[in-house]
């Protein structure tokens, strides 16, 4: 057993690790870095009636690798640890015990993905909420790097509860993972759709004012900083929807005068857009303005 072997420190033996396992129906199997001098290795899996490792097999061969192990209940996580040993004239040099390794006896098992469900913007921060994924470990947030073109890790959470982080800085595409841990091996599910912080209700514009002039009327509108632009609307009486009237390039184009309109009562909406690596994506509508003109 475990407890009864002889453990002998040695220079010449370096401590074994698993570093991973392959599941299949008839047991797991276990992989280790082979130790250099070493004559075999043994096998020890914890027992949880008796609270401690006891021995699963003794194996000869310095390059064995690999060993898998019967007999588990299917759905369940086990702990083992390995030992190298060295045959000598004088008796057997045993290493210390590895650390323990968890694996799980059972298919990978790939969680749900999640949604991200707003982008809250502050003045030099966003706060990205995303739906739980209750049978989750926790999540990896990613957000888009302008300058490498792709998606970057920003953080791996634990917990199917931590459903929300603030990234520092100005960030404007985001996608959030679920993974599970099973034992010592991680499933990771889909990303998420790609979000937008435009999608935030901090980033809808709203308007400020609407001047009228001469068949005419100056509307004027809040900055969305992270805007790479706006598109301005007027309700179409006949075709009963809004349709477009200019689209105005930049963050700072917050004003435009409409032309050409007899007297009479419109509506408008305006939106702000973001333009990443040629690809276009929209905030959401503001609530309409209506303006009268005499």
């Amino acid at each position: 057993g475990y407890s009864a072997d002889c453990v002998v420190d040695s220079v010449s033996l370096s401590v074994p690790a698993i570093d991973t396992y392959d599941y299949s129906s008839d047991g797991i199997t276990l992989k280790w870095n082979s130790v250099a001098n070493a004559s075999g290795y043994r096998i020890y899996k914890y027992d949880e009636a008796k609270k401690t490792y006891v021995n699963v097999k003794t194996i000869n061969g310095q390059s064995v690798s690999s060993y898998k192990v019967t007999g588990l209940e299917s759905g369940q996580t086990y702990k083992f640890k390995i030992k190298a040993f060295r045959r000598l004239s004088s008796g057997i040099v045993w290493t210390k015990a590895s650390s323990a390794y968890s694996a799980y006896n059972g298919e990978d098992v790939i969680p749900d993905t999640p949604m991200i469900t707003s982008c809250a913007v502050g003045a030099d921060s966003v706060t990205v909420s995303w739906t739980k994924i209750d049978n989750a470990s926790g999540y990896r947030l990613y957000r888009y790097d302008e300058a490498a073109k792709t998606y970057k890790s920003v953080k791996t959470l634990n917990g199917a509860d931590s459903t929300s982080y603030t990234v520092s800085g100005a960030a404007e595409k985001f996608k959030v993972k679920a993974f599970i841990r099973l034992g010592n091996k991680v499933s990771w599910g889909k990303a998420s759709s790609v979000f937008t912080t435009l999608s935030s209700v901090s980033c809808i514009p709203e308007f400020i004012s609407a001047q009228a002039g001469e068949s005419s009327v100056t509307l004027e509108w809040t900055k969305i900083g992270i805007a790479s632009g706006y598109r301005l609307y007027r309700y179409d009486e006949e075709a009963r929807t809004y349709i477009s009237v200019k689209t105005l390039n930049g963050s700072d184009s917050t004003s435009y005068t409409v032309t050409g309109i007899g007297a009479g009562t419109y509506k408008f909406k305006i939106k702000a857009y973001s333009r990443h690596d040629g690809e276009v994506s929209w905030g959401k509508a503001s609530q309409p303005l209506t303006a009268e003109i005499i």
